[in-house]
């Protein structure tokens, strides 16, 4: 068998999930017009400030606008122990414990998980959540173990098998990945992201003909994120390389190319074939372009 060019693994965690939406603005906002919004909610929260849903209302709104300094303090004041009649408590433990998490405050959303799991140790979703931010810690042992108890609390939970089969993926433990992922397939087949990160386990286990298949799966999802889909182009590229299909790996390479010109792996790929094929000023030019991307003179 040929040697794999150049290992270009990618796998990626759900997005945390956040809990209750806001309830509806006194006037009319669209679902995703966030700055109107805020602007509602913290008028709501300057003319009735005891109307504790506002803050968190107002909380929720900054978060998804993607202000989480500002989600935290309404989140802040909506958790104050001198403000009774929560409706959302534990979700709002587990909001700002995802805001925290955005500003790189690890140990304060832990805590906050700890606090929305403690109120309410039925949902699933907050288990993964601290899954997640368990990988984000390296701990990946425990990041495991809240992804089973989220699947034992709902066995159709797609993002706590996606969660639990990246783990297993850190660990190295190819089997338990790719069974995970698999099942999170089963349970939502048009979500091409997971069939992605099932080609790269498969990848890792030598199995290139599956890997093939799931990369191309992604591939012809048209996916709109073009960086990691010149990332899957290049990781099929090595894929048909290893196969010994060159025309395969060379026109995967030069996707991967089109859809992200920064890719440095592609051009070194792309220019150790051309070589191997005497294929002089294509290699070349390849070579050139990779000392141009790492600024080498």
């Amino acid at each position: 068998m040929r040697s794999i060019l150049i290992i270009a693994a990618a796998a990626l965690l759900a997005a945390a999930a956040i809990g209750q939406t806001p309830q509806a603005p006194a006037q009319p906002c669209a679902d995703t017009d966030y700055d109107c919004q805020i602007k509602l909610y913290a008028k709501a929260v300057k003319d009735k400030p005891k109307d504790i849903e506002n803050h968190y209302n107002l909380a929720l709104a900054y978060q998804l606008k993607g202000q989480f300094k500002d989600a935290v303090a309404s989140y802040d004041t909506y958790l104050s122990p001198k403000l009774t009649g929560q409706a959302n408590l534990a979700d709002a433990y587990n909001n700002r414990a995802i805001a925290n998490s955005k500003l790189g405050k690890n140990e304060a959303s832990l805590a906050d998980y700890n606090k929305s799991i403690e109120l309410n140790p039925a949902i699933a979703r907050f288990f993964t959540n601290r899954g997640n931010l368990h990988v984000d810690m390296k701990k990946i042992d425990e990041a495991i173990a809240d992804y089973t108890k989220a699947i034992s609390l709902d066995q159709a939970y797609v993002a706590a098998y996606e969660g639990r089969g990246l783990a297993h993926g850190t660990k190295r433990d190819f089997d338990k990945a790719i069974a995970d992922l698999s099942k999170a397939i089963e349970l939502k087949p048009d979500d091409h992201v997971i069939y992605y990160n099932r080609g790269v386990y498969f990848s890792q286990k030598e199995d290139y003909q599956m890997a093939k298949v799931d990369y191309t799966k992604y591939i012809d999802s048209n996916p709109a994120d073009k960086i990691m889909l010149a990332d899957c182009y290049l990781n099929r590229a090595i894929t048909n390389y290893v196969l010994n299909d060159d025309t395969g790996a060379l026109a995967d390479l030069t996707k991967a190319i089109e859809a992200n010109p920064k890719l440095v792996n592609a051009y070194v790929a792309r220019g150790r074939i051309y070589r191997s094929q005497n294929r002089i000023p294509q290699a070349e030019a390849d070579e050139k372009k990779v000392t141009e991307l790492q600024g080498r003179p």
